[in-house]
């Protein structure tokens, strides 16, 4: 199950993704997944929420100008969940908040946590794992002769 508030068209151009997610080999493949289309991308990855909140509470407006930030941030972690998370973004005073696309990625079939995702006025949407080639290419609007491929 895939629900998306609003597709929102990817700046293919360098863009930052943020991966939390407390599985190293989830963290691994989305890099992989997320290159295969956006060749350029800065993949940062975190198992422990905590470091990855501290990286976006530390990120600098004046860089990200030009530039797209997805942050694909797993419900279900330890210590510091999801919703933890995002209570905490919600929170910051740091203006680059307002210019993350925050989707809520995870492996849970229970509705609840794809309707309490989509409630929070900063997420742009919730993704059921795993993350594909088709999600990123139908979450940012590319067709297939827009995506970057390897070859290029």
């Amino acid at each position: 199950m895939k629900e998306i508030k609003v597709k929102e068209p990817l700046n293919p151009v360098n863009p930052l993704f943020i991966v939390m997610d407390d599985d190293v080999a989830y963290n691994h493949i989305s890099r992989i997944t997320i290159r295969k289309i956006f060749r350029e991308a800065d993949v940062q990855t975190f198992e422990k929420p905590a470091a990855g909140l501290e990286f976006i509470r530390n990120l600098n407006e004046a860089e990200y100008t030009n530039r797209d930030i997805v942050l694909l941030l797993d419900i279900n972690m330890p210590l510091l969940n999801g919703f933890a998370v995002l209570d905490a973004l919600k929170e910051s005073f740091n203006p680059i908040i307002r210019k993350i696309k925050i989707y809520l990625v995870s492996s849970s079939i229970d509705p609840r946590d794809s309707l309490r995702s989509l409630a929070y006025e900063i997420t742009s949407g919730y993704i059921s794992k795993p993350l594909t080639l088709e999600i990123l290419k139908d979450l940012f609007q590319l067709q297939d002769n827009n995506a970057q491929s390897a070859g290029d």
